[in-house]
């Protein structure tokens, strides 16, 4: 089913204190393309690896980045590559 053929009326609404005339206090949908995957037994779980609760961010910590990058086998220059293709 396509998301954008979803009903998407939430009853919901944001109370800001203060807003600040120049921040973009709408929600965004961040597609997401999943190249590799595995299955919940088989997940990557290490002690350090930088975690966010966002959906989005940029990811720069070195450490999660190398483990991240080798747990998927996927080659340093397609992680650099997808970088500079997507600033």
């Amino acid at each position: 089913m396509s998301f954008r053929s979803l009903d998407l009326v939430g009853p919901y609404t944001h109370e800001i204190n203060d807003p600040n005339p120049d921040e973009d206090y709408q929600e965004w949908i961040v597609p997401v393309v999943w190249e590799r995957t595995v299955d919940r037994e088989s997940a990557l779980r290490e002690a350090g690896l930088f975690a966010n609760q966002n959906s989005a961010c940029r990811l720069r910590d070195e450490h999660t980045l190398n483990r991240v990058t080798e747990f998927f086998g996927v080659a340093n220059r397609d992680r650099f590559a997808q970088t500079a293709d997507s600033q």
